[in-house]
């Protein structure tokens, strides 16, 4: 396993296109890179992003856009609406080839009612496997993403898809999947073979966000499970802004990838 970092943990603080400077001080050479809005999918703030990648000596494992700006009517039954959404899909592809990057970390719909939700999983498939062969033009796999407020909120939503999805890979958040109230250990079997990306960031005992090795999250066990899961990919410390102070420096952030190394590079 390798440790790297998101760009999300620097936002809004430091912008997705000089993120790279402070992911390579911090030791990282590896990065998922969240792309937050239309404006950097494409033009001089994306240009700026390639370049000073580079410079930096990174390199992009993943990228991972603001979702609900489209990723939603990718599923759309209304051929406008999904032919919109293909729109915006295909510059993210073109973002990510442009990065180098492998994976396209995605969300996609989320749940937006509190009654039951019961999923049709060939239409789901129809649509996803829809979705592959361009990423794979672009040099991307997709990597469905556990997120406890969006389809993927359960295990067994990645396990029906896996047969009728034979390209689709899966993204663990952790804190996603503490988030909701399912054993992690549950995703990871789910997931298992399949899994291009980790994200770290740790819970409270209230649910709030904090740094790994600052909350009640058991990152020994995950890294356990994630070992015998056949995983040897990278985990991307994803963090927020405000579980951190020193927006100088970065010497929290430093600390927290200490703890994820003593977690998942030393652990059988």
């Amino acid at each position: 396993m390798r440790l790297g970092i998101s760009t999300a943990s620097f936002y809004p603080v430091v912008t997705t296109e000089n993120a790279f400077v402070p992911i390579k001080s911090l030791g990282c050479d590896v990065a998922e890179v969240f792309l937050n809005s239309f404006c950097e999918y494409e033009g001089p703030y994306l240009d700026a992003a390639v370049k000073n990648c580079a410079a930096a000596g990174v390199s992009v494992h993943s990228i991972h856009p603001l979702t609900n700006q489209f990723e939603p009517e990718l599923f759309n039954r209304n051929p406008r609406v999904k032919q919109d959404a293909l729109q915006i899909y295909r510059k993210v592809l073109a973002a990510g080839k442009r990065l180098g990057a492998k994976y396209y970390t995605f969300h996609g719909a989320p749940k937006l009612k509190k009654l039951p939700y019961r999923h049709n999983y060939e239409y789901l498939a129809e649509c996803l496997n829809g979705l592959m062969p361009e990423a794979r033009a672009a040099g991307l796999s997709i990597a469905y993403e556990t997120v406890h407020w969006c389809f993927f909120s359960e295990p067994d939503y990645f396990s029906r898809l896996k047969p009728l999805c034979p390209d689709l890979r899966g993204t663990l958040d952790v804190k996603q999947a503490a988030l909701s109230g399912i054993p992690i250990g549950e995703y990871i079997d789910a997931m298992a073979g399949r899994i291009a990306t980790v994200h770290a960031c740790d819970l409270t005992r209230d649910g709030e966000t904090a740094l790994p090795g600052r909350g009640v999250l058991d990152f020994a066990d995950v890294a356990r499970r994630l070992k015998r899961a056949g995983f040897d990919g990278p985990v991307m410390l994803e963090v927020y802004v405000k579980d951190y102070k020193d927006y100088q420096n970065f010497s929290e952030l430093k600390e927290a990838l200490g703890f994820l190394g003593r977690e998942f590079m030393t652990r059988e």
